[in-house]
């Protein structure tokens, strides 16, 4: 975790040396915050005076600039540096005794005052989280189907998760993914083996998301992935807008081209036109 937040630092820093960057505020202020009040009848308040810098108004570094003096009890920005040594304030009583000589943050003041780096943090381990819980579940979808990472594994990965764009499991595309896979492969896989790698299919959010079924294969390979794609969403006789929406980011995800798209579609369609009964 220290690490990530140390990295997590760096890139507001630079971010940092462009205030303008994509519109996003970068502001550096000081504050006072009261400490003690001086006893001697001056009505002067000693004060800590912080640096703090922010992006898009969230804190995300403090540091202390020491003590100082201020005449409005640290309310409007305005101060004066010690002109005596904090120790010797102390000793001659205008100090409270147990104050501190040099100022310091609490872990709540730290926290606060460094919120942006520890959102970034957690949503950096989250998302470290999420990425090993998706590794592990592609490693079971493997060894439920019993074949090598390859260019079939992702046409069937990809129906999989197709058959589970619209939210269930319907029973045509669960037999039309076994009857691929068995040609594919040459195994006899049965509908408990589909179900069970659809079960596991990931959430797929984005169109990045998509980019794992087409890593490393030819255009060729992408199209018929498209097309196994396609085959599965139409295999119960109907597209929701979902299955719309999951279609629309594998072909941006895959890298697919906008010619080699409508060529796998009107592949796709065709086949489907000669299968029905004159």
């Amino acid at each position: 975790m220290k690490s990530r937040l140390m990295l997590t630092a760096a890139a507001f820093t630079l971010w940092g040396a462009t205030p303008t960057y994509a519109g996003i505020p970068h502001i550096t202020e000081q504050e006072l915050w009261p400490v003690a009040s001086v006893v001697d009848g001056s009505g002067l308040t000693v004060c800590h005076l912080v640096e703090e810098r922010s992006i898009a108004y969230v804190p995300y570094w403090i540091t202390s600039q020491g003590y100082v003096l201020s005449d409005t009890g640290c309310a409007d920005g305005s101060y004066r540096t010690f002109t005596a040594p904090i120790s010797e304030l102390k000793g001659a009583g205008l100090l409270p005794a147990d104050m501190p000589e040099t100022p310091s943050f609490t872990t709540v003041e730290r926290l606060k005052g460094h919120a942006a780096l520890v959102i970034g943090g957690v949503l950096a381990a989250f998302g470290g989280i999420a990425t090993a819980m998706r590794g592990r579940r592609r490693s079971v979808r493997l060894e439920i189907l019993g074949i090598e990472d390859g260019p079939v594994f992702k046409m069937i990965d990809a129906m999989c998760h197709a058959a589970k764009a619209d939210g269930h499991c319907d029973p045509a595309e669960v037999a039309y993914i076994r009857d691929v896979a068995r040609e594919l492969t040459q195994l006899d896989f049965q509908d408990e083996h589909l179900e069970a790698v659809i079960e596991r299919a990931d959430k797929l959010g984005h169109a990045k998301d998509f980019q794992q079924f087409g890593k490393g294969l030819t255009p060729s390979q992408k199209s018929m992935i498209l097309e196994g794609v396609l085959s599965v969403v139409l295999a119960d006789g109907e597209m929701d807008r979902r299955e719309k929406v999951f279609l629309d980011r594998m072909v941006i995800g895959i890298g697919l081209t906008q010619p080699d798209t409508d060529a796998a579609i009107q592949r796709v369609l065709s086949r489907r036109a000669a299968a029905v009964p004159a």
